[in-house]
């Protein structure tokens, strides 16, 4: 599995915790605790996902196993689901739940964008940037915490465009280095930072 829990040791918490653990945090009663929920049901699609596909690499390893040695055909038709199982985990399974976290990060992005109350509508395309733009000149957006090889922020244009243009061999190089457990708790971070940010200019999120 690509999300496995972690054992944390810290000033505040200690213990192994997974990312269900990690609420976003958005007031119950505000205007935007619909975040909670769509964070929520994220979560549940990725970790679905990431254990969907190793159970069933499991039960392909197991038949492996288990088959009759003088079958020939079962051998090499099992042979061939395990090596696309692999290549679905290495590649496919890790860039989804990687993209479904980013695309939920510009959601949550566009949403608090609402608590200005600009009149400028925001742009069809490139709006991450647009955004990242606007806040950062309204002192919303957070500094960077990661080391200099964490993919972090431009993960998401490696990773994606990769994808996206079928450059499945750099995406296969850059894949080792995301670390999808502390990419959830980075978007966390992120997002609770800029609402404390917004709530200290007095907009209410």
């Amino acid at each position: 599995m690509h999300i496995k829990p972690k054992w944390i040791h810290a000033p505040d918490i200690i213990g192994e915790f997974d990312i269900t653990d990690f609420a976003l945090g958005f007031d119950e009663n505000g205007a935007f605790h619909h975040l909670n929920t769509h964070w929520d049901a994220m979560v549940y699609f990725c970790k679905t996902l990431d254990l969907a596909q190793h159970q069933a690499k499991q039960a392909i390893e197991r038949a492996l196993t288990e088959a009759d040695p003088q079958d020939a055909e079962i051998q090499i038709m099992l042979d061939s689901d395990l090596g696309s199982a692999n290549i679905a985990d290495e590649t496919l399974t890790k860039t989804t739940i990687f993209i479904v976290l980013c695309s939920f990060k510009e959601f949550a992005l566009k949403q608090l964008w609402r608590a200005l109350k600009d009149s400028r509508p925001l742009p069809r395309r490139r709006t991450f940037g647009w955004i990242k733009e606007a806040f950062e000149q309204k002192g919303f957006w957070p500094d960077s915490g990661n080391p200099p090889d964490h993919l972090s922020e431009k993960a998401y244009e490696t990773v994606r465009n990769n994808f996206a243009h079928g450059d499945w061999s750099a995406l296969k190089e850059e894949l080792p280095k995301l670390d999808l457990y502390e990419e959830f708790g980075e978007v966390i971070r992120f997002l609770r930072e800029i609402a404390e940010r917004m709530r200290s200019q007095g907009f209410g999120v």
